[in-house]
């Protein structure tokens, strides 16, 4: 046997090394430590999630909008929570637009502004600013508003060309038409598209590489409908960002889909109308308190009568007692519904309801059982605070960008506005007055704002823009009351006597004392 020293000696195959995949390790209980980062036996069941926000609202998303909607629908508090938003928040104006165009830093364009003003008082109207006609801008408002807090988000899509004398119109586009399950990574492409996209799409959502929204991908029905089919081989739909409105409250940095804004108290309310409903059965079986014949084998009860199923009946008519055979018995069936605690249980589970959604407990139940002024008052401005928070957020999506590109097509367009386009920015001037609300103690809080005006700490235009009006339309409004007033020769009380028109000396109402004249 030869060997040969030459030949080639494979190595050793190395030793496999088993990559240990990295994982979180809960930190030890420790006096020293934060407390709420600490695992143990009393925290273990709360879930460790590093999820992002579209991660984690996408599976769920579906869910809770058909849920809010099943709510909004059957529910007495959910439909009361929609309508208090929609009173409270908007009123029966809505929020209202006062254009003021200037000529100089301290000059406004009465003419033109007023002019603006009731252009787009004409094209809100009803037939007009929709395209399907149905809606006028003040409903506009209200669905957007119950829809975003109901569903969660809107579309609106703002139709450029529309044949109107506008050229503008807008159409409301319910969430189930873009799509949550539509995810495509850069470069990738999709059915209805020619070619692969540059950009993202998350959740029917395309944006660029700095997270700038560029197009929604909808459908082109709603994926609800039950009538008809796709209109053409094409599934999607691409809106352009620049002419679509997405209205929704996003609740995490890169969030790109809207929830319903009481997710955290669906659960809740559904199951509180299920326990609600089973106490309401159980007391109207209890209301019709029944009961049962016990017999031995000697006894035997005949009754007045059965029934098809072979059920003894026995006719009772009230203060009349009926002898049972030997050997039987009566067994009462008497169910204590509802309980004694069901109205404090009720209440609190609808006080976590009312808090989930941003409202007070006592706007959404209607009780105002034990509320006395004070608490009503800190109640009533800790929610107007909320519905403020509302109108910023309404007038910054929708109002303020609807009324730039209503005024950008009506310059263009011939015969929509006889304004020249080169002073267009001269006429963005919009300024948007939403509802206000009466003040809770008027003498009260009246005087507050005398003395903070006579301070310097408060203009009359503030308090004004508080109450929901327009300074400048209430000093109208007075003058015109005082030219009116002057015309009939009536001296009128306006805060000011420098403005009240003198009284003739034989005006026999000249001696009377006009109240409001010390009035700032």
């Amino acid at each position: 046997m030869r060997w040969n020293l030459f030949a080639r000696r494979e190595p050793a195959p190395a030793p496999a090394v088993r990559r240990r995949e990295p994982s979180f390790k809960p930190p030890r209980a420790s006096l020293r430590d934060f407390q709420g980062g600490v695992v143990d036996m009393l925290t273990s069941d709360a879930p460790l999630l590093t999820r992002s926000g579209n991660a984690a609202i996408r599976p769920a998303l579906r869910v809770m909008r058909s849920r809010s909607r099943q709510l909004a629908e059957n529910n007495d508090y959910m439909r009361e929570y929609l309508r208090v938003l929609v009173k409270k928040v908007l009123g029966h104006k809505g929020i209202r637009v006062a254009v003021r165009a200037m000529r100089d830093a301290n000059t406004v364009d009465q003419v033109d502004s007023d002019y603006l003003e009731q252009s787009f008082e004409t094209w809100a109207a009803e037939g007009t600013c929709t395209v399907c006609g149905r809606y006028s801008w003040n409903d506009v408002q209200q669905m957007v508003l119950r829809t975003a807090a109901r569903d969660g988000e809107i579309l609106v899509r703002m139709v450029k060309g529309f044949p109107n004398r506008w050229g503008f119109a807008l159409q409301l586009i319910e969430a189930d038409q873009l799509d949550e399950n539509l995810n495509v990574a850069r470069g990738a492409g999709y059915g209805g598209i020619d070619k692969p996209t540059a950009n993202e799409i998350r959740m029917g959502v395309e944006r660029d590489p700095w997270g700038r929204v560029v197009a929604y991908h909808v459908f082109n029905r709603h994926p609800g409908d039950d009538i008809g089919i796709w209109q053409d081989q094409t599934r999607y739909m691409r809106l352009d960002a620049a002419d679509t409105l997405h209205v929704f409250m996003p609740d995490r940095v890169d969030d790109a889909r809207g929830a319903p804004w009481a997710w955290t108290s669906l659960r809740r309310l559904l199951m509180m109308g299920g326990y609600e409903e089973a106490e309401l059965v159980a007391a109207r079986l209890g209301a019709s308190k029944g009961g049962f014949f016990e017999e031995t084998v000697d006894g035997e009860v005949t009754g007045d009568g059965s029934d098809a199923a072979g059920n003894i009946i026995q006719d009772v008519q009230p203060g009349q007692f009926e002898r049972l055979p030997p050997g039987v018995t009566f067994k009462a069936y008497d169910p204590q519904h509802p309980t004694a605690g069901f109205g404090a249980f009720m209440k609190i589970m609808l006080r976590g309801a009312a808090a989930g959604g941003g409202v007070g407990y006592n706007g959404i139940a209607k009780d105002l059982e034990g509320v006395n002024y004070s608490s009503l008052r800190q109640g009533e401005l800790d929610d107007r605070d909320f519905y403020k928070l509302i109108q910023d957020w309404l007038v910054r999506k929708l109002c303020a960008p609807v009324y730039t590109a209503w005024l950008d097509m009506g310059l263009l367009k011939p015969g929509a506005l006889a304004l020249p386009p080169s002073k267009r920015d001269k006429f963005n001037a919009a300024v948007w007055h939403p509802r206000g609300w009466p003040w809770v103690d008027p003498q009260k809080d009246i005087t507050a704002d005398a003395q903070a005006i006579n301070l310097g700490v408060k203009s009359r235009t503030q308090v004004c823009a508080e109450s929901g009006v327009d300074f400048e339309d209430v000093l109208r409004q007075t003058r015109q009351d005082l030219d009116l007033a002057e015309k009939y020769k009536i001296p009128l009380g306006t805060g000011d006597p420098k403005l009240m028109p003198p009284a003739p000396a034989d005006d026999p109402l000249a001696a009377v004392p006009q109240s409001g004249g010390n009035n700032p």
